[in-house]
């Protein structure tokens, strides 16, 4: 069978790596005309855990999408022989009463997480605020992880393609696999995908968790340098380098004070399903097409169990098995 998957970010990896860990028979190319990981996926900050949200609640399937993440994570960094995360835990830090309040709900339900006074917030920290202490939380190397997967499915057979993919190319194919992302929406602008842009700081500070609050900072495969960013915007316009610097300190300096040296920066465009849903995108367009898609601020979350779950669903040729939210019509 000849699959081409469009998207070589974190959806389209993963798809290509499941449908070869499942048939090593198949033929696959991967279209990305920059490279590897050059989209919004190679623009994450890499923190992972399962409080995302502005109400810090536990996110829909995060328990299974992370435990497939780890093992994705683990197989790739054995491929390159680098570590491709740190379990670093996440401080999530109140920056107003209402936080503070859903905090203290959640460690009454959750047994993974723990309520930190602003003390002991500062003694960690330096940041003098309540709040949630993730254990658990992983800082992922994104860009690390993204080569160690390529590397596995280069290993199994895949063949990486620097060139467009136009709707006409689907005649050389019996599957195709739209997972490219912002481009999804013009291809299928029927899908009425909502688009938001994100930057991320290059920063050169040492950290010891990933910390969250308004905006965020992330650790890095390098020990003295790390990523600060605030939520993505739906203005896509890109900005300069101090334009972006001047967007997210405005957020971060609020509740975290640092003399922080700015190297550089990093922006991609995310896809959300719409404004008011995080629930990513799986499903077939025709007999030969499907898409993986709308992720948004959730793809290390997700991208592992739901690729898994969509190479079955090709490979069965059956759209039952995709979950019922992440369908187009749900």
């Amino acid at each position: 069978m000849r699959i081409a998957i469009v998207g070589g970010g974190l959806a389209g990896l993963a798809t290509c790596y499941h449908l070869l860990s499942i048939d090593r028979n198949l033929k696959i190319q991967l279209f990305e005309k920059q490279g590897i990981g050059s989209g919004a996926s190679g623009a994450a900050a890499g923190l992972l855990h399962p409080y995302t949200g502005s109400l810090a609640q536990l996110n829909w399937r995060s328990q299974p999408g992370i435990a497939a993440t780890i093992q994705l994570l683990d197989a790739a960094a054995e491929s390159i022989g680098k570590a491709t995360y740190k379990p670093s835990g996440i401080v999530r830090c109140a920056i107003n009463r209402e936080d503070q309040q859903y905090f203290s709900k959640i460690v009454k339900t959750q047994h993974d997480v723990s309520l930190w006074d602003p003390q002991y917030t500062y003694n960690q920290t330096e940041i003098y605020r309540p709040a949630l202490f993730i254990p658990g939380g992983l800082s992922v190397y994104t860009n690390l992880y993204l080569k160690g997967i390529w590397n596995l499915c280069a290993h199994y057979g895949a063949e990486l393609v620097l060139q467009t993919f136009t709707l006409n190319d689907r005649a050389y194919f019996d599957k195709v696999i739209l997972a490219c992302g912002s481009n999804l929406a013009d291809l299928y602008p029927a899908l009425n995908l909502v688009l938001k842009r994100g930057e991320v700081l290059i920063c050169e500070k040492r950290l010891t968790y990933g910390l969250i609050g308004n905006g965020y900072l992330s650790l890095t495969d390098r020990s003295n340098i790390c990523y600060m960013g605030t939520t993505s915007r739906t203005d896509l316009t890109d900005l300069t380098l101090d334009g972006a610097t001047k967007l997210i300190r405005s957020k971060v300096d609020s509740w975290f004070k640092s003399d922080i040296q700015v190297l550089g920066y990093k922006s991609g465009i995310r896809v959300y399903r719409s404004l008011s849903s995080s629930y990513p995108v799986i499903d077939q367009l025709d007999s030969k097409t499907w898409c993986f898609t709308g992720l948004g601020s959730r793809g290390l979350m997700y991208h592992a169990y739901l690729g898994s779950i969509l190479a079955k669903a090709i490979l069965r040729q059956s759209a039952k098995l995709i979950p019922q939210a992440c369908k187009i019509t749900r």
